[in-house]
């Protein structure tokens, strides 16, 4: 039942009568019945009353006594002449009614009204104020049942404190749709179970369903009342909602005093679990709500970004695991497909905890010296990520749910650009880069360095970033032979990684100046290998033209002469910044060849390298 649904037009009048007909009986009564009868009789229904009055009475089984009461109480708050009535016959001049009063002039008056048990007290309809007599405690209408039978109620702002109400229904997946359609079947006979999928999908599906029959949803979680009488009258509270509005409960097992209050409810509700609770007094019906994969995600994303073309579409569908609502509050958005790719991202990032430092890389192929031969390894691995639902999803080589993601490994000496390589790569494929601190991840303590993994792989897959593992051979060392337990836990270490690589998804990059120490086993499944060698002359000179920033007072610069210096992009790069500062320290205009070759010498020497041909040549001049 919906108040809308029992809302007439000449509801005003119909309330006016009613209470003329109330002051009529108050004004003819006779004394107390000596002992009214002890039990309900059965509901045969009250005529007399407006159409809103009976439906809610009908919704809470009151008995035509109870009815009556109600709208004794409702008399009393909304005509003056009621109100004054009772004063007359009230003790003290109270204007509110009583049982006691209510068994002289109502219909059928029966003792059992005043149980805690029965619709009137259980669900406090009626609040009972203390007397001497119990037949003598003056009744007021409770607030939310006076704003109910006037026709103005909403849902209840007690439930504010414990839960909260959800949003409008969203689009979902024809899969998800299906479930909707079964959990609405299935509330129709009571409560139900709803596992599976992901919490957001879970509540998507069960806004679906309530929408189906007019209804409502309303979440109740971590701020449930963990005492046992606050938490019961929460319960009393959601049923009586209800009846008033349809409202279906959404119960969050994982939260704590949820158990508890599923057991107190005795209306339908729905219990959103990562799985089925068969535990007793857990309902017996269980639907499960399908995970998003990527053919319902990109279905959402069509219907919510219709002007995006279709690969951009089957990239985002692969990339962000994003739920029905998230999708649906993203394309109301709008925006170009780089607006809502950026959403999709900002949506996505979780906290990295300390494990890894988050990166959005701005850098691009032209502000890096690659060879040939590195330029087209990184063009694969772009190929690979941009063109992966394509292969995996619609050509069927991801049906079996491993291996899916793209790995690679950049190897090198140190300074030879492997890292700035991945923020480029990063950068063009528009990914947050998650930075691996080896430091943060690896521990002492047993299986804590397997939960700092499982909880960046995590965050990557969650958010659709990058990961880079710098130095990785330090994580993806080789296994040895087992000698103490030290040897053994290691190779569990590194057993479980290869585990969690060939499950993750997404791009993956490591980089190692030691490729020989890696595990064979991981180098199988490495999808790309990118050497860096120790740049020659010609690549350091490319490297000289683009390491000073666009905006940098450069004077004239030999770059054939700075390319004769053994050293690599990561030197070169360190030495411009030297030479920067020493510049501005001796207060002149530009960056001169004199600043670049002084802080070449200590940045080559701490090395035990030498850059003496170049001191030469810059004294002969």
């Amino acid at each position: 039942m919906t108040e809308q649904s029992v809302i007439r037009s000449d509801h005003g009048a119909l309330l006016r009568a009613m209470c003329a007909e109330l002051r009529a009986r108050l004004d003819a009564a006779g004394p107390r019945p000596a002992v009214p009868q002890t039990e309900a009789p059965p509901v045969t229904g009250t005529t007399g009353l407006p159409p809103l009055v009976t439906a809610v009475a009908e919704g809470f089984g009151l008995s035509i006594f109870e009815t009556e009461l109600m709208a004794l109480a409702l008399a009393a708050e909304i005509d003056p002449g009621v109100s004054e009535a009772l004063r007359a016959r009230q003790p003290g001049g109270d204007p509110r009614p009583s049982f006691g009063l209510g068994f002289a002039v109502l219909t059928a008056p029966h003792w059992s009204a005043l149980s805690p048990e029965r619709p009137l007290l259980r669900w406090r309809l009626l609040h009972a104020d203390a007397a001497p007599l119990i037949a003598d405690a003056p009744l007021s209408l409770d607030p939310r049942m006076l704003h109910a039978l006037m026709g103005a109620g909403s849902a209840d702002s007690a439930l504010e404190a414990w839960g909260e109400r959800a949003g409008e229904p969203v689009p979902l997946a024809p899969a998800q749709e299906l479930a909707a359609e079964m959990l609405a079947q299935v509330l129709d006979d009571g409560p139900a179970q709803l596992v599976g999928g992901c919490a957001e999908d879970r509540d998507a599906v069960a806004r679906r369903a309530a929408a189906r029959s007019g209804r409502s949803v309303w979440r109740f979680g971590p701020n449930v009342p963990q005492d046992p009488a606050p938490r019961l009258r929460l319960a009393r509270l959601i049923e009586r909602e209800t009846v008033l509005t349809g409202m279906l409960p959404l119960l969050d097992h994982a939260c704590p005093g949820i158990g508890p209050l599923a057991l107190a409810l005795e209306s339908a509700f729905v219990l959103s679990a990562d799985e089925p609770d068969h535990r007793p007094g857990r309902p017996a019906r269980v639907v499960e709500c399908p995970a998003m994969d990527f053919a319902g995600r990109r279905a959402l994303w069509r219907g919510a970004a219709p002007d995006i073309a279709e690969g951009e579409i089957d990239r985002l569908a692969a990339e962000f695991p994003l739920g029905a609502q998230a999708l649906a509050q993203i394309g109301a958005g709008g925006g170009d497909a780089a607006a809502i790719r950026q959403a999709a991202r900002l949506r996505t990032r979780a906290a990295c905890d300390g494990l890894a430092r988050r990166r959005s890389p701005g850098l691009c192929r032209e502000d890096i010296a690659l060879r040939p031969a590195q330029r087209a390894a990184l063009d694969d691995i772009a190929a690979r990520v941009r063109h992966r639902a394509r292969v995996l999803e619609h050509w069927g080589f991801g049906a079996s749910g491993r291996g899916t993601g793209v790995t690679a490994l950049f190897s090198g000496p140190s300074g030879t650009g492997k890292t700035l390589a991945a923020e480029v790569l990063a950068s063009e494929l528009e990914l947050d880069l998650l930075h691996v601190d080896l430091s943060q991840v690896l521990s002492k303590w047993l299986g804590e360095t397997e939960k700092n993994l499982d909880r960046i792989f995590a965050l990557a897959e969650r958010g659709g970033a990058m990961l880079l593992f710098d130095e990785a051979d330090a994580l993806f060392a080789k296994r040895v032979d087992v000698k103490d337990g030290r040897d053994r836990y290691a190779n569990m270490e590194v057993s479980y990684l290869l585990q969690r690589m060939e499950a993750f998804p997404g791009l993956a990059v490591m980089t190692t100046n030691l490729s020989g120490a890696i595990d064979d086993a991981f180098l199988r499944r490495i999808s790309v290998v990118v050497h860096f060698p120790f740049p020659d002359a010609a690549a350091r000179r490319e490297i000289w033209k683009r390491v000073m920033p666009p905006t940098a007072p450069v004077g004239a610069i030999d770059h054939a002469r700075l390319a004769q210096l053994a050293a690599t992009g990561g030197d070169i790069r360190n030495i411009a910044l030297g030479a920067g500062y020493r510049a501005a320290a001796r207060g002149a205009a530009e960056i001169g060849m004199a600043d670049i070759i002084a802080t070449a010498e200590g940045e080559l020497a701490k090395l035990n390298r030498a850059p003496g041909t170049l001191r030469r040549r810059e004294d002969e001049t």
